[in-house]
């Protein structure tokens, strides 16, 4: 963060880029979103809205083992992370993980290493990254189209995060 901010003022410093442009090129709608999103986490554990999404969350998978858990929360995040952001997504799921983590006795490392991946992972839609909409109208690519090619990619990473997490970041210390 503090790289792309030196950068950024160092372009409008140097003049390739005057300040009414820097500020038109501001993407407000990810700033509004993370804004807005940051109390809701807050709001989520202290209501015990997380405690009640783990408890659902370790109801459905728990009994599965870590691993489980860990495919639940990175389905969630991906399918958050098609609709929002990646970082409200992370934002919503990062106290789920804490608590499930608390409530089955292992580190929260790999769930909330996995949550971020997966909420990473936003193929599957147009609106998931800023990047698939850059394309979306210079290549003619329909909704559709990120579907076809998106969903195979995003179920591969998922995949491949539930699998590699734990040897990176196990589960028990």
């Amino acid at each position: 963060n503090v790289s792309a901010f030196s950068a950024a003022a160092l372009v409008v410093l140097f003049g390739a880029v005057n300040m009414e442009e820097a500020y038109r090129s501001v993407e407000w709608r990810v700033i509004f979103i993370v804004a807005t999103i940051l109390p809701v986490g807050i709001a989520m554990e202290r209501t015990g809205a997380a405690q009640l999404v783990a408890e659902t969350v370790l109801n459905l998978a728990g009994g599965s083992g870590p691993h489980a858990v860990l495919l639940a929360l990175c389905l969630l995040a991906s399918i958050l992370s098609q609709s929002l952001d990646g970082a409200p997504a992370v934002v919503l799921l990062a106290p789920v993980a804490l608590k499930s983590a608390n409530v089955m006795g292992i580190s929260p490392q790999p769930l909330i290493m996995g949550i971020a991946l997966c909420a990473s992972a936003a193929f599957m839609t147009p609106f998931s990254h800023k990047a698939n909409l850059l394309v979306m109208g210079a290549g003619g690519y329909k909704v559709r189209d990120y579907l076809k090619i998106g969903t195979p990619l995003t179920l591969i990473f998922i995949a491949l995060a539930v699998l590699l997490t734990p040897v990176f970041f196990p589960f028990h210390t």
